[in-house]
């Protein structure tokens, strides 16, 4: 069933790894070339803090869209006979972008250990995010809402953090 899941979702199945694997790390190596002859801390930094808003926001992204099929698609009703939450279904898109999203920050973590906490912390961060996401999904039987109100917890974190962190479980 999960592979049916990530069939139908064609083109949106590839972004979450185009950019895990391919954006993020030229970003990231960019911010290292231009900070590290000036202050290679700040580069660090810079590189942990880009980490730490981009790859949770694509964490739950395949879980999303996998899951609209039982909540907004034609003949939901009859996914819902034996059992009415799908979170095994939905869980092993997940899984795939976190083995993803793992590699990606063990390789980071070893090429800078300072970013070693860091990296176990953006890993919570995808869990909680996978967990909220499948919450609001199911509280409002809409991916649309769980979209919504996960982007919105992103562009509230990004614009707030600096100022008081307020939000659980981010920076």
């Amino acid at each position: 069933r999960a592979f049916f899941h990530l069939k139908q979702l064609s083109v949106l199945a590839v972004i979450p790894f185009i950019f895990i694997n391919a954006v993020l790390p030229v970003v990231c190596g960019c911010i290292y070339i231009k900070y590290y002859e000036s202050n290679p801390s700040l580069a660090i930094q810079k590189i942990g803090e880009n980490m730490m808003l981009f790859i949770p926001l694509f964490s739950p992204w395949l879980s999303i869209f996998a899951a609209k099929e039982y909540l907004e698609g034609e003949g939901n009703e009859l996914l819902f006979i034996k059992q009415k939450y799908k979170y095994g279904d939905l869980l092993l898109p997940f899984l795939l972008c976190f083995v993803d999203i793992f590699v990606l920050v063990s390789v980071i973590s070893s090429v800078f250990p300072s970013l070693r906490l860091l990296s176990v912390w953006i890993l919570i961060v995808c869990v909680f995010m996978f967990n909220f996401s499948y919450l609001i999904m199911f509280a409002f039987s809409s991916v649309t809402a769980a979209i919504m109100v996960h982007l919105l917890y992103f562009v509230a974190n990004l614009s707030l953090s600096a100022k008081v962190n307020i939000f659980p479980i981010y920076f």
